[in-house]
């Protein structure tokens, strides 16, 4: 019984790195850019959730200025700040976004924290996000 356990957590860890490493190509599309980031979403079919409302992966590569803001914002922990993977539910119909988590990571590609739905960015983020998704 405990090979099975064990077998069934290889196999679900397998398919978490998989899946993650699908994100990382060609499917991510451009959406804003500011002096803080560049922003990039990702929606793939399966992320069709019901009626208009959609599951999007963003992910946010800072600037020095951006990283800064998290370094104000959460603490020195966040210096060696690269990008962020945030997993959003955008309702196409209302025009919001609902921010499920933030995990952000390191240059070495190391998970610094994950944050609870707390972003630093305005509302014209969320906006310009909703607008690139929902066309």
């Amino acid at each position: 019984m405990k090979s099975l356990s064990v077998k069934l957590g290889v196999t679900l860890v397998g398919l978490f790195i998989f899946s993650c490493a699908g994100m990382r190509g060609k499917d991510w599309k451009f959406f804003s850019s500011t002096d803080l980031y560049e922003g990039f979403y990702y929606v793939s079919e399966s992320h069709f959730l019901y009626k208009s409302t959609v599951g999007v992966w963003t992910k946010l590569e800072y600037t020095e200025k951006g990283i800064a803001k998290c370094v104000k914002e959460f603490g020195k922990d966040y210096k060696n700040l690269s990008y962020s993977l945030e997993k959003s539910e955008i309702n196409c119909s209302t025009r919001t976004q609902h921010i499920l988590f933030i995990d952000y990571y390191s240059v070495e590609g190391n998970i610094l924290n994950t944050k609870p739905a707390k972003s630093l960015f305005s509302k014209s983020f969320s906006k310009s996000l909703v607008e690139a998704v929902c066309k």
